[in-house]
Parts: C-alpha cells; structure tokens; sequence
C-alpha cells in the first residue's frame, strides 16, 4: 500500500448521495425562505403572482423608515442597494 492509495477510486468506497439527493430540494426551500424573510426585512415582498412590491423609504432625521422598520441613515444605505437592485431585475 502506497501513500497515495487513500486518493485512489474504490467502488466499495463510494459515497451513498441518496441522503443528499433527497435533503436537496428542502435546502433549497429553506434557502429561498430565509431570502424571502430576509428581504421583507428591508421592505422588498412578492405579491401571489410573483411580482416584486417594494415598500417606500421614508427619511426622518437620522433614521430610515423601510416597511416599517427603521435604520440608522448610515446603515439604510445598504437595503437601499437592495431595493434598486430588485426593481432593476424585476421590472427589466
């Protein structure tokens, strides 16, 4: 047995990707969940039909009201990326 022999294809050593073959479209489901939550975070829904609804940015001082939660002006900025990036994919 040669150093390298643990590198070497064995039939009996292949791996059963059943469990990931089935765990597969669950993830992915779970996935596109925590995307979906994370968005309406920032104002950005879909309605039934699957089109995007974006909620208004509304500025008050030093905060940002978007679908009424509020972020320091500083930190809005990068929610407000988001926004313009999903108008910009969703209305093209």
């Amino acid at each position: 047995m040669n150093k390298w022999s643990c590198f070497e294809k064995n039939s009996r050593d292949s791996m059963n990707t059943n469990n990931i073959k089935a765990y597969a479209p669950k993830a992915r489901f779970e996935f596109m969940s925590a995307v979906a939550n994370r968005l309406s975070l920032f104002g950005i829904t879909a309605n039934q039909k699957g089109e995007i609804q974006v909620s208004e940015a509304e500025r008050q001082g030093s905060v940002v009201l978007i679908g009424g939660n509020s972020f320091d002006v500083v930190i809005a900025a990068g929610p407000l990326r988001y926004v313009v990036k999903a108008e910009k994919v969703f209305n093209s």
